[in-house]
Protein backbone atom coordinates (compact mmCIF):
# COMPACT_ATOMS: atom_id res chain seq x y z
CA UNK A 1 0.00 0.00 0.00
CA UNK A 2 2.83 2.12 1.05
CA UNK A 3 4.92 1.29 -2.46
CA UNK A 4 1.87 2.46 -4.02
CA UNK A 5 1.56 6.06 -3.01
CA UNK A 6 4.70 6.77 -3.26
CA UNK A 7 4.64 6.24 -7.12
CA UNK A 8 1.45 7.87 -7.48
CA UNK A 9 3.22 10.92 -5.42
CA UNK A 10 5.99 10.87 -7.89
CA UNK A 11 3.45 10.57 -10.85
CA UNK A 12 1.77 13.55 -9.36
CA UNK A 13 5.12 15.46 -9.02
CA UNK A 14 5.69 15.09 -12.49
CA UNK A 15 2.42 16.06 -14.01
CA UNK A 16 2.79 18.96 -12.06
CA UNK A 17 6.14 19.41 -13.10
CA UNK A 18 5.26 18.91 -16.87
CA UNK A 19 1.87 21.85 -16.70
CA UNK A 20 4.28 23.88 -15.14
CA UNK A 21 7.06 23.63 -18.19
CA UNK A 22 3.94 23.95 -20.59
CA UNK A 23 2.86 26.77 -19.22
CA UNK A 24 5.88 28.60 -18.61
CA UNK A 25 6.63 27.69 -22.01
CA UNK A 26 2.63 29.17 -23.66
CA UNK A 27 3.69 32.40 -21.25
CA UNK A 28 7.16 32.90 -22.81
CA UNK A 29 5.64 32.39 -26.22
CA UNK A 30 2.71 34.69 -25.29
CA UNK A 31 4.95 37.02 -24.04
CA UNK A 32 6.92 37.46 -27.75
CA UNK A 33 5.42 40.73 -29.50
CA UNK A 34 3.80 40.25 -32.16
CA UNK A 35 4.02 41.75 -35.53
CA UNK A 36 2.45 45.09 -34.43
CA UNK A 37 5.51 45.85 -31.88
CA UNK A 38 8.12 44.44 -34.25
CA UNK A 39 11.01 47.44 -34.56
CA UNK A 40 10.86 49.11 -38.12
CA UNK A 41 14.38 49.56 -38.36
CA UNK A 42 16.01 53.52 -39.31
CA UNK A 43 19.17 52.01 -41.06
CA UNK A 44 21.87 54.72 -41.51
CA UNK A 45 24.41 53.25 -44.36
CA UNK A 46 28.21 53.44 -43.73
CA UNK A 47 30.25 52.67 -46.62
CA UNK A 48 34.14 51.20 -46.65
CA UNK A 49 35.94 51.80 -49.67
CA UNK A 50 38.22 48.35 -50.97
CA UNK A 51 41.65 48.92 -50.30
CA UNK A 52 44.85 46.56 -52.14
CA UNK A 53 44.37 44.51 -49.83
CA UNK A 54 41.19 44.15 -48.15
CA UNK A 55 37.29 43.95 -49.51
CA UNK A 56 34.85 47.55 -49.53
CA UNK A 57 31.14 47.04 -48.27
CA UNK A 58 28.05 48.81 -46.91
CA UNK A 59 27.23 48.38 -43.18
CA UNK A 60 23.63 49.19 -42.34
CA UNK A 61 23.70 50.56 -38.25
CA UNK A 62 19.75 50.74 -37.15
CA UNK A 63 19.37 53.79 -35.10
CA UNK A 64 16.72 52.83 -32.95
CA UNK A 65 17.41 49.43 -32.07
CA UNK A 66 21.15 48.82 -32.83
CA UNK A 67 20.79 45.87 -35.44
CA UNK A 68 23.28 45.91 -37.75
CA UNK A 69 24.23 43.90 -40.99
CA UNK A 70 26.30 44.46 -44.00
CA UNK A 71 26.28 44.15 -48.08
CA UNK A 72 27.40 45.45 -51.53
CA UNK A 73 31.14 44.00 -50.84
CA UNK A 74 33.73 45.29 -53.14
CA UNK A 75 36.84 43.29 -54.27
CA UNK A 76 39.96 44.08 -52.61
CA UNK A 77 41.41 46.37 -55.63
CA UNK A 78 44.99 45.18 -55.52
CA UNK A 79 48.17 46.86 -55.56
CA UNK A 80 49.26 49.71 -57.76
CA UNK A 81 53.59 48.97 -58.08
CA UNK A 82 55.57 51.62 -59.56
CA UNK A 83 59.37 49.81 -59.97
CA UNK A 84 62.68 51.71 -58.79
CA UNK A 85 65.78 49.29 -60.19
CA UNK A 86 68.70 49.85 -58.14
CA UNK A 87 71.91 48.92 -60.48
CA UNK A 88 74.21 47.32 -58.67
CA UNK A 89 77.42 49.20 -57.56
CA UNK A 90 81.52 48.32 -56.95
CA UNK A 91 80.56 47.48 -53.16
CA UNK A 92 76.41 47.53 -53.25
CA UNK A 93 74.25 44.75 -54.69
CA UNK A 94 71.13 45.84 -56.84
CA UNK A 95 67.79 45.32 -56.43
CA UNK A 96 64.59 46.00 -57.73
CA UNK A 97 61.99 47.98 -55.58
CA UNK A 98 58.40 47.68 -56.09
CA UNK A 99 56.10 50.50 -54.23
CA UNK A 100 52.79 50.74 -53.75
CA UNK A 101 51.72 54.21 -54.95
CA UNK A 102 48.32 53.99 -52.84
CA UNK A 103 49.11 52.41 -49.43
CA UNK A 104 53.09 52.71 -49.58
CA UNK A 105 53.52 48.72 -49.33
CA UNK A 106 56.79 48.09 -50.73
CA UNK A 107 59.25 45.11 -51.59
CA UNK A 108 62.62 44.00 -52.99
CA UNK A 109 63.66 41.36 -55.40
CA UNK A 110 66.13 40.60 -58.41
CA UNK A 111 69.09 41.21 -56.18
CA UNK A 112 72.49 41.06 -58.43
CA UNK A 113 75.87 40.84 -56.76
CA UNK A 114 78.18 43.67 -56.38
CA UNK A 115 80.61 44.72 -59.36
CA UNK A 116 83.44 45.53 -57.63
CA UNK A 117 86.06 48.09 -58.09
CA UNK A 118 88.08 48.51 -61.60
CA UNK A 119 91.27 50.26 -61.00
CA UNK A 120 93.31 52.29 -63.09
CA UNK A 121 96.91 52.81 -61.76
CA UNK A 122 98.56 56.07 -62.27
CA UNK A 123 102.30 55.90 -61.20
CA UNK A 124 103.34 59.28 -59.36
CA UNK A 125 107.10 59.63 -59.50
CA UNK A 126 109.17 60.62 -56.32
CA UNK A 127 110.19 64.58 -56.58
CA UNK A 128 112.46 66.76 -53.92
CA UNK A 129 109.65 67.69 -51.83
CA UNK A 130 107.11 64.81 -52.40
CA UNK A 131 107.11 61.06 -51.84
CA UNK A 132 106.60 59.09 -54.74
CA UNK A 133 103.74 56.83 -54.92
CA UNK A 134 101.04 54.61 -57.08
CA UNK A 135 97.29 56.18 -56.91
CA UNK A 136 94.69 53.26 -57.94
CA UNK A 137 91.38 55.15 -59.21
CA UNK A 138 88.47 52.99 -60.04
CA UNK A 139 86.70 53.75 -63.31
CA UNK A 140 83.42 53.21 -62.09
CA UNK A 141 82.84 55.26 -58.41
CA UNK A 142 85.94 56.90 -58.21
CA UNK A 143 87.11 55.47 -54.94
CA UNK A 144 90.67 56.04 -54.76
CA UNK A 145 93.64 54.28 -52.69
CA UNK A 146 97.51 54.61 -52.59
CA UNK A 147 100.91 52.44 -52.10
CA UNK A 148 103.86 51.74 -53.10
CA UNK A 149 105.27 54.54 -51.66
CA UNK A 150 108.89 55.84 -52.56
CA UNK A 151 111.04 58.25 -50.49
CA UNK A 152 111.33 61.88 -51.40
CA UNK A 153 114.18 62.67 -53.29
CA UNK A 154 115.53 65.96 -51.74
CA UNK A 155 117.27 68.46 -53.18
CA UNK A 156 120.51 68.77 -55.57
CA UNK A 157 121.49 72.53 -54.17
CA UNK A 158 124.82 74.19 -56.32
CA UNK A 159 126.24 77.16 -54.65
CA UNK A 160 126.75 80.63 -56.44
CA UNK A 161 128.17 83.65 -54.60
CA UNK A 162 127.09 86.93 -55.03
CA UNK A 163 129.57 89.59 -53.96
CA UNK A 164 128.49 92.74 -52.00
CA UNK A 165 129.12 95.97 -54.21
CA UNK A 166 129.17 99.51 -52.06
CA UNK A 167 125.33 99.84 -52.48
CA UNK A 168 124.12 96.28 -52.74
CA UNK A 169 124.62 93.66 -49.80
CA UNK A 170 126.17 89.74 -50.93
CA UNK A 171 124.50 86.76 -50.44
CA UNK A 172 124.74 82.80 -51.34
CA UNK A 173 122.37 81.75 -53.69
CA UNK A 174 121.54 77.91 -53.77
CA UNK A 175 119.63 76.36 -56.86
CA UNK A 176 118.22 73.27 -57.01
CA UNK A 177 119.97 71.28 -60.64
CA UNK A 178 116.37 68.73 -60.86
CA UNK A 179 113.45 71.19 -59.70
CA UNK A 180 114.93 74.72 -60.00
CA UNK A 181 114.37 76.08 -56.64
CA UNK A 182 116.18 79.17 -55.20
CA UNK A 183 116.78 80.46 -51.68
CA UNK A 184 119.41 83.02 -50.80
CA UNK A 185 121.42 82.57 -47.07
CA UNK A 186 124.41 83.96 -45.79
CA UNK A 187 123.98 87.34 -46.14
CA UNK A 188 126.49 90.40 -45.98
CA UNK A 189 126.30 93.93 -45.68
CA UNK A 190 126.87 96.47 -48.15
CA UNK A 191 130.63 97.66 -48.30
CA UNK A 192 129.87 101.17 -48.74
CA UNK A 193 131.55 103.86 -50.95
CA UNK A 194 135.32 104.62 -50.83
CA UNK A 195 135.73 107.54 -52.27
CA UNK A 196 139.33 109.43 -53.57
CA UNK A 197 139.06 113.60 -53.42
CA UNK A 198 140.46 115.53 -56.55
CA UNK A 199 140.24 119.66 -55.81
CA UNK A 200 139.78 121.34 -59.05
CA UNK A 201 140.41 125.00 -58.63
CA UNK A 202 138.24 128.00 -59.71
CA UNK A 203 139.79 129.93 -62.94
CA UNK A 204 138.97 133.28 -64.43
CA UNK A 205 136.03 132.12 -66.12
CA UNK A 206 135.22 128.40 -64.77
CA UNK A 207 133.74 127.02 -61.46
CA UNK A 208 136.05 125.60 -59.16
CA UNK A 209 135.07 122.20 -56.88
CA UNK A 210 135.72 119.34 -55.53
CA UNK A 211 135.31 115.83 -57.35
CA UNK A 212 134.89 112.85 -55.25
CA UNK A 213 135.19 109.34 -57.00
CA UNK A 214 134.41 105.67 -55.66
CA UNK A 215 137.23 103.60 -55.82
CA UNK A 216 134.84 100.12 -55.99
CA UNK A 217 131.97 101.63 -58.39
CA UNK A 218 133.48 104.78 -59.87
CA UNK A 219 130.20 106.90 -59.29
CA UNK A 220 131.27 110.55 -59.18
CA UNK A 221 129.74 113.53 -57.31
CA UNK A 222 130.56 116.93 -57.44
CA UNK A 223 130.46 119.15 -54.21
CA UNK A 224 131.80 122.57 -53.02
CA UNK A 225 131.28 124.66 -55.75
CA UNK A 226 133.81 127.70 -56.23
CA UNK A 227 132.44 131.17 -58.27
CA UNK A 228 134.79 131.87 -61.16
CA UNK A 229 137.89 134.22 -60.00
CA UNK A 230 137.23 136.38 -62.87
CA UNK A 231 139.90 138.17 -64.69
CA UNK A 232 142.51 140.12 -63.45
CA UNK A 233 143.98 142.53 -66.01
CA UNK A 234 147.30 144.04 -66.28
CA UNK A 235 146.22 147.39 -68.51
CA UNK A 236 149.27 148.63 -70.94
CA UNK A 237 148.48 151.92 -73.15
CA UNK A 238 150.92 151.96 -76.27
CA UNK A 239 150.55 155.87 -77.42
CA UNK A 240 149.92 156.14 -81.54
CA UNK A 241 152.93 157.32 -83.46
CA UNK A 242 153.12 158.26 -87.30
CA UNK A 243 151.34 155.79 -89.15
CA UNK A 244 150.33 153.46 -85.88
CA UNK A 245 147.42 153.65 -83.56
CA UNK A 246 148.15 153.85 -80.13
CA UNK A 247 145.37 151.36 -77.72
CA UNK A 248 145.38 150.33 -73.84
CA UNK A 249 146.22 146.71 -74.31
CA UNK A 250 144.08 144.23 -71.13
CA UNK A 251 146.25 141.35 -70.59
CA UNK A 252 145.15 138.95 -67.88
CA UNK A 253 148.09 138.00 -65.01
CA UNK A 254 146.00 134.30 -63.96
CA UNK A 255 145.02 132.90 -67.40
CA UNK A 256 146.45 135.33 -70.16
CA UNK A 257 143.63 136.40 -71.75
CA UNK A 258 144.10 139.69 -74.10
CA UNK A 259 142.20 142.04 -75.49
CA UNK A 260 143.06 145.25 -76.89
CA UNK A 261 140.96 149.14 -76.34
CA UNK A 262 140.85 152.83 -76.91
CA UNK A 263 141.80 152.91 -79.94
CA UNK A 264 143.48 156.38 -81.30
CA UNK A 265 145.10 158.14 -83.94
CA UNK A 266 147.80 160.28 -84.59
CA UNK A 267 146.11 162.81 -86.46
CA UNK A 268 142.60 163.81 -84.64
CA UNK A 269 143.17 161.39 -81.73
CA UNK A 270 139.91 159.81 -82.49
CA UNK A 271 138.67 155.34 -82.29
CA UNK A 272 138.89 153.84 -85.47
CA UNK A 273 138.22 150.25 -86.35
CA UNK A 274 140.43 147.91 -85.02
CA UNK A 275 142.90 146.55 -87.43
CA UNK A 276 141.87 142.55 -88.30
CA UNK A 277 145.52 141.02 -86.45
CA UNK A 278 146.89 138.06 -88.32
CA UNK A 279 146.49 134.61 -86.71
CA UNK A 280 149.22 132.63 -86.13
CA UNK A 281 148.82 128.76 -88.05
CA UNK A 282 147.61 127.26 -84.43
CA UNK A 283 144.64 124.77 -84.88
CA UNK A 284 142.00 125.70 -81.83
CA UNK A 285 139.72 122.87 -80.70
CA UNK A 286 136.02 124.28 -81.51
CA UNK A 287 133.90 121.70 -79.70
CA UNK A 288 129.90 121.46 -81.28
CA UNK A 289 127.34 119.85 -78.75
CA UNK A 290 124.28 117.46 -80.03
CA UNK A 291 122.51 114.85 -78.07
CA UNK A 292 120.11 111.67 -78.82
CA UNK A 293 117.59 110.79 -76.47
CA UNK A 294 116.53 107.04 -76.12
CA UNK A 295 113.33 106.66 -74.24
CA UNK A 296 113.23 103.07 -74.36
CA UNK A 297 116.66 102.79 -72.52
CA UNK A 298 115.72 106.02 -70.94
CA UNK A 299 119.69 106.83 -71.83
CA UNK A 300 120.69 110.26 -73.50
CA UNK A 301 123.85 110.07 -75.50
CA UNK A 302 126.16 113.49 -76.26
CA UNK A 303 128.53 113.98 -79.17
CA UNK A 304 130.86 116.89 -78.13
CA UNK A 305 133.05 116.89 -81.74
CA UNK A 306 135.46 119.13 -83.09
CA UNK A 307 135.37 119.86 -86.79
CA UNK A 308 138.83 118.45 -86.88
CA UNK A 309 137.65 114.82 -85.61
CA UNK A 310 138.47 114.98 -81.86
CA UNK A 311 135.61 113.89 -79.30
CA UNK A 312 135.10 115.62 -76.34
CA UNK A 313 132.31 114.05 -74.72
CA UNK A 314 134.74 113.38 -72.05
CA UNK A 315 134.90 117.19 -71.55
CA UNK A 316 130.91 117.69 -70.73
CA UNK A 317 129.16 116.92 -66.99
CA UNK A 318 125.59 116.68 -66.59
CA UNK A 319 124.20 118.34 -63.39
CA UNK A 320 120.55 117.03 -62.52
CA UNK A 321 119.27 119.58 -60.41
CA UNK A 322 115.68 118.78 -58.45
CA UNK A 323 112.80 120.82 -57.27
CA UNK A 324 114.17 120.95 -53.60
CA UNK A 325 118.00 121.72 -54.73
CA UNK A 326 119.79 118.84 -54.41
CA UNK A 327 121.92 118.67 -57.74
CA UNK A 328 123.33 115.05 -58.66
CA UNK A 329 126.26 115.65 -60.81
CA UNK A 330 127.36 113.00 -63.16
CA UNK A 331 130.64 113.46 -65.62
CA UNK A 332 130.68 111.47 -68.89
CA UNK A 333 133.05 109.54 -70.58
CA UNK A 334 134.21 109.15 -73.77
CA UNK A 335 131.25 107.52 -75.02
CA UNK A 336 129.22 110.02 -74.04
CA UNK A 337 126.06 107.37 -72.57
CA UNK A 338 124.38 109.14 -69.77
CA UNK A 339 121.70 106.83 -67.99
CA UNK A 340 118.36 109.06 -66.86
CA UNK A 341 116.33 106.43 -65.68
CA UNK A 342 117.02 107.19 -62.00
CA UNK A 343 115.30 110.35 -62.17
CA UNK A 344 111.70 110.51 -60.90
CA UNK A 345 110.03 113.88 -60.57
CA UNK A 346 110.84 117.52 -62.19
CA UNK A 347 114.44 117.31 -62.72
CA UNK A 348 116.05 120.22 -64.80
CA UNK A 349 119.38 119.01 -66.73
CA UNK A 350 122.18 121.17 -67.26
CA UNK A 351 125.02 120.37 -69.86
CA UNK A 352 128.03 122.03 -68.93
CA UNK A 353 132.16 121.92 -70.36
CA UNK A 354 134.67 121.26 -68.55
CA UNK A 355 135.13 125.18 -68.14
CA UNK A 356 131.91 125.69 -66.70
CA UNK A 357 130.58 126.44 -69.95
CA UNK A 358 126.37 126.15 -70.16
CA UNK A 359 126.33 123.88 -73.48
CA UNK A 360 122.33 123.36 -73.25
CA UNK A 361 119.95 122.89 -70.55
CA UNK A 362 116.21 120.78 -70.79
CA UNK A 363 113.82 119.23 -68.39
CA UNK A 364 112.95 115.72 -67.33
CA UNK A 365 109.72 115.11 -66.10
CA UNK A 366 108.17 111.63 -64.70
CA UNK A 367 111.21 109.54 -65.92
CA UNK A 368 110.23 111.32 -69.30
CA UNK A 369 112.86 113.87 -71.75
CA UNK A 370 111.10 116.64 -72.55
CA UNK A 371 111.90 118.30 -76.22
CA UNK A 372 115.29 120.22 -75.62
CA UNK A 373 115.20 123.35 -78.07
CA UNK A 374 117.08 123.92 -80.97
CA UNK A 375 120.75 123.96 -80.30
CA UNK A 376 122.32 128.21 -80.85
CA UNK A 377 124.65 128.05 -83.90
CA UNK A 378 128.46 128.92 -83.12
CA UNK A 379 129.24 131.90 -85.03
CA UNK A 380 132.40 131.31 -87.45
CA UNK A 381 134.57 134.15 -86.05
CA UNK A 382 133.49 134.81 -82.14
CA UNK A 383 133.58 138.61 -81.11
CA UNK A 384 135.93 139.89 -79.04
CA UNK A 385 134.07 139.42 -75.27
CA UNK A 386 133.07 141.87 -72.80
CA UNK A 387 133.83 141.14 -69.48
CA UNK A 388 131.81 138.17 -68.85
CA UNK A 389 128.94 138.64 -65.51
CA UNK A 390 130.04 136.62 -62.89
CA UNK A 391 128.05 133.67 -62.76
CA UNK A 392 125.93 132.82 -59.10
CA UNK A 393 127.25 130.14 -57.48
CA UNK A 394 125.17 127.12 -57.45
CA UNK A 395 124.02 125.42 -54.75
CA UNK A 396 126.15 122.54 -53.08
CA UNK A 397 124.91 119.28 -53.40
CA UNK A 398 124.68 116.93 -50.75
CA UNK A 399 127.19 114.66 -50.08
CA UNK A 400 126.54 111.31 -50.86
CA UNK A 401 128.53 110.09 -48.14
CA UNK A 402 125.90 111.70 -46.03
CA UNK A 403 123.28 110.60 -47.75
CA UNK A 404 121.41 107.19 -46.02
CA UNK A 405 122.50 103.86 -46.54
CA UNK A 406 120.10 100.64 -47.30
CA UNK A 407 118.71 98.92 -44.83
CA UNK A 408 119.90 94.95 -44.51
CA UNK A 409 117.77 93.04 -46.41
CA UNK A 410 116.33 90.54 -44.61
CA UNK A 411 117.69 87.10 -44.93
CA UNK A 412 115.04 85.08 -46.72
CA UNK A 413 113.60 82.16 -45.06
CA UNK A 414 114.49 78.94 -46.34
CA UNK A 415 111.62 77.01 -47.83
CA UNK A 416 110.79 73.83 -45.41
CA UNK A 417 110.82 70.87 -47.96
CA UNK A 418 107.80 68.85 -45.92
CA UNK A 419 105.48 71.68 -46.41
CA UNK A 420 103.50 73.19 -49.56
CA UNK A 421 101.24 76.10 -50.30
CA UNK A 422 97.90 74.17 -51.09
CA UNK A 423 95.07 75.94 -52.08
CA UNK A 424 92.59 75.61 -48.77
CA UNK A 425 89.85 72.74 -49.02
CA UNK A 426 85.88 73.20 -48.53
CA UNK A 427 84.73 70.03 -47.39
CA UNK A 428 81.16 69.31 -49.33
CA UNK A 429 79.42 65.83 -47.66
CA UNK A 430 76.89 64.10 -49.14
CA UNK A 431 74.65 61.43 -47.74
CA UNK A 432 74.27 57.98 -49.45
CA UNK A 433 72.15 55.67 -47.74
CA UNK A 434 71.11 51.99 -48.70
CA UNK A 435 68.04 49.96 -46.64
CA UNK A 436 66.91 46.28 -46.16
CA UNK A 437 63.35 46.90 -44.97
CA UNK A 438 62.91 43.29 -44.25
CA UNK A 439 66.10 42.68 -42.29
CA UNK A 440 66.01 45.89 -40.86
CA UNK A 441 69.27 47.49 -41.65
CA UNK A 442 70.11 50.73 -42.76
CA UNK A 443 73.65 51.63 -43.79
CA UNK A 444 74.34 55.34 -44.24
CA UNK A 445 77.80 57.46 -45.52
CA UNK A 446 78.22 60.65 -44.96
CA UNK A 447 81.09 61.25 -47.23
CA UNK A 448 83.19 64.43 -48.65
CA UNK A 449 85.23 64.10 -51.96
CA UNK A 450 88.16 64.13 -50.16
CA UNK A 451 87.10 60.92 -48.43
CA UNK A 452 86.68 62.90 -44.97
CA UNK A 453 84.12 60.63 -43.46
CA UNK A 454 81.63 62.38 -40.53
CA UNK A 455 79.10 59.12 -40.83
CA UNK A 456 79.57 58.87 -36.85
CA UNK A 457 77.57 62.41 -36.58
CA UNK A 458 74.59 61.63 -37.72
CA UNK A 459 71.29 60.63 -35.78
CA UNK A 460 68.15 58.84 -37.19
CA UNK A 461 65.36 59.72 -36.10
CA UNK A 462 62.05 57.35 -36.53
CA UNK A 463 58.25 58.49 -35.24
CA UNK A 464 55.33 56.20 -35.73
CA UNK A 465 51.61 57.32 -36.56
CA UNK A 466 51.38 57.62 -32.50
CA UNK A 467 53.98 60.40 -32.54
CA UNK A 468 56.42 58.06 -30.66
CA UNK A 469 60.04 58.72 -31.04
CA UNK A 470 62.74 56.22 -31.48
CA UNK A 471 66.16 58.12 -32.24
CA UNK A 472 69.26 55.68 -33.35
CA UNK A 473 73.31 56.60 -33.98
CA UNK A 474 75.13 54.43 -36.72
CA UNK A 475 77.63 52.63 -35.45
CA UNK A 476 81.55 52.54 -36.77
CA UNK A 477 80.77 50.89 -39.87
CA UNK A 478 77.70 53.36 -40.09
CA UNK A 479 75.10 51.01 -39.84
CA UNK A 480 71.68 51.34 -38.02
CA UNK A 481 69.83 48.76 -35.82
CA UNK A 482 66.22 49.07 -36.54
CA UNK A 483 65.66 45.40 -34.92
CA UNK A 484 63.00 46.61 -32.60
CA UNK A 485 61.33 48.73 -35.08
CA UNK A 486 58.64 46.86 -37.22
CA UNK A 487 55.91 49.19 -39.01
CA UNK A 488 55.75 52.65 -40.46
CA UNK A 489 57.77 55.25 -39.59
CA UNK A 490 58.47 58.83 -40.79
CA UNK A 491 62.43 58.38 -40.97
CA UNK A 492 64.83 61.54 -41.10
CA UNK A 493 68.89 61.92 -41.22
CA UNK A 494 70.32 64.93 -39.60
CA UNK A 495 73.11 66.21 -38.58
CA UNK A 496 74.93 67.52 -34.98
CA UNK A 497 74.11 70.92 -35.90
CA UNK A 498 70.56 70.01 -36.37
CA UNK A 499 70.47 70.37 -40.34
CA UNK A 500 67.99 67.73 -41.88
CA UNK A 501 69.32 65.34 -44.59
CA UNK A 502 66.80 63.13 -45.46
CA UNK A 503 63.23 62.84 -44.75
CA UNK A 504 60.40 59.84 -46.06
CA UNK A 505 58.41 57.34 -44.78
CA UNK A 506 59.59 53.46 -44.43
CA UNK A 507 58.02 50.40 -43.78
CA UNK A 508 59.82 47.97 -41.36
CA UNK A 509 59.69 44.08 -41.15
CA UNK A 510 56.49 43.41 -43.39
CA UNK A 511 57.60 41.60 -46.90
CA UNK A 512 59.58 38.33 -46.58
CA UNK A 513 62.69 39.15 -48.92
CA UNK A 514 63.94 35.35 -50.24
CA UNK A 515 67.71 34.93 -49.36
CA UNK A 516 68.29 33.77 -53.16
CA UNK A 517 69.25 36.53 -55.42
CA UNK A 518 67.74 34.73 -58.69
CA UNK A 519 64.30 35.16 -58.91
CA UNK A 520 62.31 31.74 -59.56
CA UNK A 521 60.97 31.18 -62.93
CA UNK A 522 57.48 31.55 -62.08
CA UNK A 523 57.47 34.26 -59.55
CA UNK A 524 54.51 36.56 -59.25
CA UNK A 525 53.87 39.67 -57.71
CA UNK A 526 52.39 38.73 -53.88
CA UNK A 527 48.79 38.43 -54.41
CA UNK A 528 47.06 40.38 -51.08
CA UNK A 529 44.96 37.83 -49.49
CA UNK A 530 41.26 38.34 -49.13
CA UNK A 531 39.29 37.62 -45.72
CA UNK A 532 37.11 33.63 -45.53
CA UNK A 533 34.34 35.79 -45.00
CA UNK A 534 33.66 37.05 -48.73
CA UNK A 535 29.81 35.26 -48.70
CA UNK A 536 27.55 37.71 -49.93
CA UNK A 537 24.90 38.65 -47.55
CA UNK A 538 21.17 38.20 -48.68
CA UNK A 539 19.40 41.80 -48.34
CA UNK A 540 16.41 40.44 -49.13
CA UNK A 541 13.45 41.49 -46.34
CA UNK A 542 12.32 37.51 -45.45
CA UNK A 543 16.11 37.07 -43.92
CA UNK A 544 15.60 40.38 -41.84
CA UNK A 545 12.40 39.19 -40.83
CA UNK A 546 14.13 35.25 -39.57
CA UNK A 547 16.78 36.88 -38.20
CA UNK A 548 14.75 39.28 -36.43
CA UNK A 549 12.04 36.41 -35.00
CA UNK A 550 15.20 33.53 -34.55
CA UNK A 551 14.92 34.83 -30.86
CA UNK A 552 11.74 33.94 -29.44
CA UNK A 553 12.09 30.26 -31.35
CA UNK A 554 15.20 30.13 -29.14
CA UNK A 555 13.37 30.51 -25.75
CA UNK A 556 11.25 27.74 -26.95
CA UNK A 557 13.62 25.28 -27.73
CA UNK A 558 15.71 25.86 -24.36
CA UNK A 559 11.94 25.52 -22.87
CA UNK A 560 11.24 22.23 -24.55
CA UNK A 561 15.10 20.60 -23.27
CA UNK A 562 14.23 21.73 -20.01
CA UNK A 563 10.90 19.69 -19.58
CA UNK A 564 12.78 16.40 -21.24
CA UNK A 565 15.45 16.91 -18.34
CA UNK A 566 12.51 17.51 -15.56
CA UNK A 567 10.71 13.86 -17.44
CA UNK A 568 14.25 12.15 -17.24
CA UNK A 569 14.85 13.16 -13.18
CA UNK A 570 11.20 11.62 -12.53
CA UNK A 571 11.39 8.76 -14.22
CA UNK A 572 14.99 8.16 -12.43
CA UNK A 573 13.06 8.56 -9.46
CA UNK A 574 10.86 6.54 -10.06
CA UNK A 575 12.77 3.55 -11.20
CA UNK A 576 14.46 3.88 -7.81
CA UNK A 577 11.69 3.86 -5.22
CA UNK A 578 10.10 0.31 -7.54
CA UNK A 579 13.49 -1.58 -7.38
CA UNK A 580 14.00 -0.14 -3.66
CA UNK A 581 10.17 -1.62 -2.92
CA UNK A 582 11.03 -4.64 -4.39
CA UNK A 583 13.57 -5.74 -2.29
CA UNK A 584 11.99 -4.98 1.06
CA UNK A 585 9.71 -7.60 -0.93
CA UNK A 586 12.05 -10.11 -1.18
CA UNK A 587 13.49 -9.79 2.38
CA UNK A 588 9.92 -10.66 3.43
Amino acid sequence: MKLKRKIFTVLIMSVLMLISTISFTVGASAAEPDESTVCEHDYEEAVTSASCTERGYTEYICSLCGDTYKDNYITATGHDFSDLIIPATCTDKGFTTHFCKVCGYQYSENYTEPTGHTYTDVVFEPTCTEVGFTEHTCDNCGETFADTFVEKLGHAYKEEITEATCTEGGYTTFSCDVCGETNNSDYVDPIGHQYSDNIVNATCIAYGYSEHICTGCNIRYVSDYVKPLGHDYKVTVVPAAEEQLGYTKHICKACGNTYLSDFVSSKDNGYIEVPEEPEEPVHTHEYKLSTTVNRTDKLIKVAFDCRCGENGADLVTFLFAANDGDITTVKSDKSGVVDYSGFIGNISVTIVDDYGNVLKEFSIKNGEVLDTPDEPEIPDTPEIPDEPDTPDTPDTPNNPDNQDKPNNQDKPDTPDDSTQNKPEHTHNFVLYSTMNSVDKRINLNYMCECKEQRTSTLQAIFTNSYGNVVMLTPNADGELNCSSLNGKYLYEVKTASGETLSSYEVTLGQVEIPDNTEKPDNQEKPTPEVPDNTETLDNSNDDVNTEQNGNGGSVIIVMLVIVLILLGAAGVVTFYFIKKNNGKKSKD
